[in-house]
């Protein structure tokens, strides 16, 4: 299993410390998007997804630089992504695409769906296209307007229970 950290952008309500530029930490290297095929290059001190070279990163006032950081105009969180053995991958993947479809409309009028945690899944497909849903632990539903299923469910909760320690 391989981890990495990535950066996620945040949406802060009310004014608060965390959009205020602290320390200075670098610059941006590589602009990833477009040049680099993601699912295969390894990436290095510097790379970012969609920032241009020579953005300048500043940790973010009243944050440690390990959880959030401050680029161009933007927040962004350090989060963590896991990549999981080809096995438990592919299982995954195939509960997915087995997954009812409802739609977000449907599930919506339902009731809007109520989570104790919310994780990104990404699927990378044979045919070399992604899939990506949320899911939202302790709901019946995943985030692209599927509905979860027992068999999926079990098997998030005890991936997210093994690598996060909660459900």
């Amino acid at each position: 299993m391989t981890v990495i950290s990535f950066l996620l952008p945040v949406l802060l309500l009310g004014g608060g410390s965390g959009n205020r530029p602290g320390k200075k930490l670098g610059e941006t290297a590589l602009r990833m998007a477009g040049k680099v095929d993601c699912s295969a290059y390894p990436p290095a001190h510097g790379d970012a997804t969609m920032l241009p070279e020579g953005t300048a990163v500043h940790e973010a006032r009243g944050y440690a630089k390990t959880f959030r950081l401050l680029a161009g105009d933007r927040v962004y969180e350090v989060m963590e992504e896991r990549r999981f053995d080809s096995e438990l991958t592919e299982r995954l993947t195939e509960l997915y695409l087995q997954r009812e479809r409802i739609g977000e409309p449907e599930i919506l009028k339902r009731g809007v769906p109520k989570a104790e945690y919310v994780y990104n899944l990404e699927f990378h497909l044979r045919d070399g296209s992604e899939a990506g849903t949320t899911y939202l632990s302790g709901s019946d539903y995943l985030g692209s307007g599927a509905l979860l299923g027992s068999e999926l469910e079990k098997a998030l909760k005890d991936i997210t229970q093994k690598e996060f320690g909660r459900p």
